[in-house]
């Protein structure tokens, strides 16, 4: 192997997903005095791994082989010529290397206050800024997270965020130093979380809100996996805006403790926390609260006015940090260093207040006054996103990307453009198909907005207020990105966990059309919304008419004929969706409820319905007369055919005497073109092209989870003939 010639202060790139190759080789390279610099595997595209190893003046990048795809390769030799480019299969690989082409065998660490790591945050600029991290400032906060936490050699932490970011960097140290063990997974996986953790016995871990969320919805798992999580006593959680709600509902449905913390890459994570032992009143206080926490140890925190003086107790103002856990400032970026930095103190761009708790100020957030976009606990340039923009439609008058609130991630990105109704037509359908050039997956706009330069609000001056917008239309903006297709007289959309307010005309709808033994509340309701795929239909004033439900799964589920797929029950979770999985092929739609102008007429189920052969009740429903058959059966979105019978399941529903208990599983055809909406259809059949649609553009086959609900009917008339 050719001799690198690094020396001490130089930097060191590595691409990998999550594996304990990164933690030794950081902790290996800050021994030698080697700055390291981790790329994300995910979300960097080829333009931003190129900008990050330019500025950090890598010499070497280690890549874990397959991640590095040929076409970036070339792209990245031809933009950095001196690029030592690696491919390692195993940590022994890297540490020869390493230990080779070291200046001396000897180590040589740059001291304490020297840089160490080199992560990148967005900020208000369009590229990131590069976060100078030290061995002082790392070490010092995991020190104070390690006593913030009780760690101790006894615990073992599950690491589920990637080791790119400063959380689990961290958190990694945090435990080391106490003794602990590190449980690490390659990635988060919400179905693997509660066996992971159970299988390890782990004790703690650190997570997002995003995942915080995802949890609530697998209390399956963690029922199987219990006895495994005895030893599980609490969960950090922060890197992004916390929701009281999901905080309390998780503790109440597993006894788990989320703790929050606040801090940031620049203070190398953590420097505030809520206290760890407190009672159980005091705990749901400070979460019902969302009080970001306590200083800790190695750390100072104040909140001041615009002029630079300190606030008082209950006081607005900006957060500011100061101690031992600051980073050195921003990468060749004296400015933003400069800014940040002002009367000895780092300056968050946080706006909060605080109040006195048990003789310690207890700090709580109510916005940022900085205008980044924090999506999962991952920050989101908005002049990036922009720049993006306006680089693929440049006949634009303007683009202004903002956050708008998300239910899972917390927020995502919106952006309100000036311009011809052609070019926002030609843009709505790039976003539509998370196509924009220069950004990853993760950036891509969910929803836009045309407006006239008049619909902008600005200060005096005539500067426009990104947060003003974002205030002003980020409810239009959520309701845009949930909507799939608009026609003259409706608006279909998802319905989202944030319309409660519809859940009880929903149920309302719901009940006035199905049988009794099939009905429904508002907490099934619920669930439903926030585990599945929920579609409405409104009117143009917004007026809720009808709706289609549905759950993600993987298809070879069907093929494979897994118990669980062959009953309604098993398939929806007895209706609460909880078999839903983002990751799946394809969308199980399991109800079509549409409402009537008119006064229904129930007709209730006679008592004593005779069997029916299965030979029988099979030729009924494959003969194309009962009505739900033949509904789902008549071609729709523009195909030439409906869907078709694929299983009839006798013993899909018992409690469906309407329908003797059977189900029907029938597929619609493949999804080689977008459906269409057709006006003139009835409601029903809309609901059923709207998922279709929406299918399409998800990448997802459709099925149906039906019911012949003639059946019974068809049972009585067939013994009246035999008698």
């Amino acid at each position: 192997t050719e001799r690198f010639g690094l020396q001490k202060g130089e930097s060191i790139s590595f691409l990998m997903e999550n594996t304990i190759e990164i933690l030794l080789m950081e902790w290996s390279s800050w021994s030698y005095g080697y700055v390291t610099v981790p790329l994300d595997s995910k979300r960097d595209t080829i333009e931003r791994k190129i900008y990050k190893l330019t500025l950090a003046q890598a010499k070497v990048l280690f890549v874990r082989s397959g991640l590095l795809p040929e076409e970036e390769k070339r792209a990245l030799v031809d933009a950095l010529p001196n690029l030592s480019i690696i491919e390692t299969a195993s940590v022994q690989d890297f540490l020869s290397l390493i230990e080779k082409n070291a200046g001396s065998s000897e180590l040589q660490c740059g001291g304490l206050d020297s840089d160490c790591l080199l992560l990148y945050t967005s900020g208000t600029t369009a590229l990131p800024k590069g976060v100078r991290l030290t061995p002082r400032s790392l070490w010092a906060d995991a020190d104070q997270i390690a006593r913030w936490l009780c760690i101790t050699d006894k615990d073992r932490f599950h690491i589920v965020l990637p080791l790119h970011h400063i959380n689990s960097t961290t958190f990694s140290l945090a435990t080391v130093i106490s003794g602990g063990t590190i449980i690490l997974s390659p990635k988060y996986s919400k179905s693997e979380f509660w066996k992971t953790t159970a299988e390890y016995a782990a004790t703690l871990s650190s997570i997002v809100p995003t995942i915080a969320v995802d949890l609530l919805s697998e209390q399956e798992k963690f029922k199987i996996y219990k006895d495994g999580l005895k030893d599980l006593s609490r969960i950090q959680i922060g890197s992004a805006p916390v929701q009281p709600t999901v905080v309390a509902q998780f503790y109440k449905q597993y006894g788990v403790r989320l703790i929050q913390g606040y801090g940031s890459t620049e203070t190398s994570l953590r420097c505030l926390g809520v206290p760890l032992n407190v009672s159980e009143d005091e705990y749901m206080k400070l979460v019902e609260s969302n009080a970001a926490g306590v200083e800790m140890v190695h750390t100072n925190v104040t909140v001041f006015r615009n002029d630079g003086s300190e606030a008082g107790e209950g006081e607005d103002g900006e957060i500011c940090v100061r101690g031992p856990i600051i980073m050195r400032g921003y990468k060749d970026n004296d400015q933003a260093t400069n800014e940040a930095f002002q009367h000895g103190w780092f300056h968050t761009g946080d706006v909060g207040y605080y109040k006195m708790y048990n003789e310690q100020k207890m700090y709580f957030l109510k916005g940022r006054s900085k205008e980044l976009i924090i999506k999962g606990g991952i920050n989101i340039s908005p002049l990036a996103v922009e720049d993006a923009v306006l680089r693929a439609f440049p006949e634009l008058s303007f683009c202004y990307a903002v956050g708008f609130p998300e239910y899972r991630l917390g927020e995502t990105v919106g952006i309100v453009v000036g311009g011809s109704a052609d070019t926002v037509s030609q843009l709505r359908e790039v976003i539509a198909q998370s196509s924009l050039p220069g950004l990853s997956a993760f950036e891509q706009p969910a929803a836009l907005l045309r407006l006239s330069s008049d619909d902008l609000p600005k200060t005096s001056s005539g500067k426009v207020q990104r947060m003003d917008i974002a205030r002003q239309y980020g409810s239009q903006l959520r309701k845009e990105s949930l909507t799939i297709v608009k026609t003259r007289e409706h608006c279909f959309r998802v319905i989202s966990p944030e319309d409660s307010e519809l859940f009880s005309q929903m149920v309302e709808i719901y009940n006035s059309r199905w049988p009794a033994a099939l009905y429904v509340d508002v907490s099934l309701i619920r669930d439903q919304v926030e585990r599945g795929v929920v579609i409405g239909m409104f009117t143009h004033s917004d007026k809720l008419v009808g709706f289609i439900s549905g759950v993600v799964f993987r298809e070879q589920a069907l093929r494979d004929h897994e118990e669980w797929a062959q009953t309604w029950d098993g398939m929806t979770a007895h209706g609460s969706f909880a078999t839903h999985t983002q990751r799946g092929d394809a969308l199980m739609c399991v109800g079509v409820t549409v409402k009537t102008e008119y006064k229904q007429t129930k007709v209730e189920i006679i008592k004593g319905v005779p069997d029916l052969p299965e030979s029988e009740a099979d030729a009924y429903i494959r003969s194309g007369v009962d009505p739900i058959m033949r509904f789902h059966q008549t071609p729709k979105g523009g195909f030439q055919v409906g869907a078709e019978i694929l299983q009839i399941l006798p013993h899909g529903r018992p409690s469906d005497s309407e329908a003797l208990g059977y189900n029907v599983i029938l597929k619609y055809p493949e999804l080689d073109q977008e459906p269409f909406i057709n006006e003139k259809a009835s409601r029903g059949i809309q609901l059923v092209e709207a998922a279709l649609v929406f299918a399409y553009r998800k990448k997802k086959k459709v099925y149906v989870y039906s019911r012949p609900a003639g059946l019974s009917q068809h049972a009585v008339i067939q013994q009246c003939h035999t008698v």
